[in-house]
């Protein structure tokens, strides 16, 4: 069996994320972050755009710092442990929105398995609908809420705005 190289599975995963988030937030450009998110953790700009998390565009009204993961290494019944890799990227993603002033937003997947977003929910406004398929986390460390990144697109962007 060939060996997996897992750079380039997430780099993989990071240019599927570009195209979607481009088309959820109306076509604006998106890019990766040079250096896998590199950048983001040392404070630079990159195309005069404030480089934040491993996904970034230039639309100053973009509020997420988004942190990406293509892991086959997690499930959710992890959520049940005292430590998990899930709430370890999840304390990241936090940490770099932090220092950026953005709201985080992991998104991870494993190997042909689709997409998951976490972020924090109340950041939604009350009347927007949230399906039936979340988790809402409430760990001693993170609280967190994780769906389906395909319902997260479905929650329209002037929400965040």
């Amino acid at each position: 069996m060939a060996k997996i190289n897992s750079r380039s599975k997430g780099q993989r995963a990071e240019r599927e994320l570009v195209k979607r988030f481009s088309v959820w937030w109306g076509g604006e450009p998106f890019f990766r972050t040079p250096l896998s998110g590199g950048l983001a953790t040392m404070g630079h700009s990159f195309k005069g755009v404030e480089i934040t998390g491993d996904i970034s565009t230039p639309d100053p009204n973009f509020c997420f710092c988004v942190e990406a993961k293509h892991h086959e290494s997690w499930a959710f019944e992890q959520l049940f442990n005292e430590k998990n890799i899930i709430e370890k990227w999840w304390d990241q993603a936090c940490k770099q929105a932090v220092s950026s002033n953005k709201k985080p937003l992991l998104v991870f997947k494993k190997n042909h398995g689709p997409f998951y977003a976490a972020f924090i929910a109340s950041a939604i406004e009350p009347q927007v609908l949230i399906p039936y398929n979340t988790i809402k986390f409430n760990g001693v460390r993170s609280k967190m809420t994780i769906m389906l990144l395909d319902d997260f697109f479905s929650i329209p962007k002037e929400t965040w705005l």
